[in-house]
């Protein structure tokens, strides 16, 4: 669950940076087109990938409960995105990592 939570996050992290008013407060860079729509690209897969680890419990319960992960993590990121944009883009990327590493580590 902590791994869809995270790539869920960083989807929707990628898609608010492919906007420039939001990657102009994160990064402090006026993205190109060609970039632009790799991030909007890169974030849709994530959230795919997301979408198709939790379906794996049922489509009916899977699409419920990924969409209260969207819920959550949007909140998440306006939030962190208002206050403290800088720190979106190392969540974004940390997270992930974070999450796969987990159930590792026993």
């Amino acid at each position: 669950m902590l791994l869809i939570f995270a790539l869920t996050f960083s989807g929707l992290v990628a898609l608010s940076l492919s906007m420039n008013r939001h990657a102009r407060e994160a990064i402090h860079v006026d993205l190109a087109r060609p970039r632009s729509l790799a991030l909007r690209a890169v974030g849709m897969l994530v959230l795919a990938i997301s979408l198709f680890l939790n379906v794996r419990i049922g489509w009916t319960m899977g699409t419920l409960q990924w969409l209260g992960v969207i819920a959550v993590c949007g909140f998440c990121c306006v939030c962190l995105l208002t206050y403290l944009p800088r720190l979106v883009v190392l969540l974004a990327v940390v997270l992930p990592v974070l999450a796969a590493l987990l159930p590792t580590m026993n």
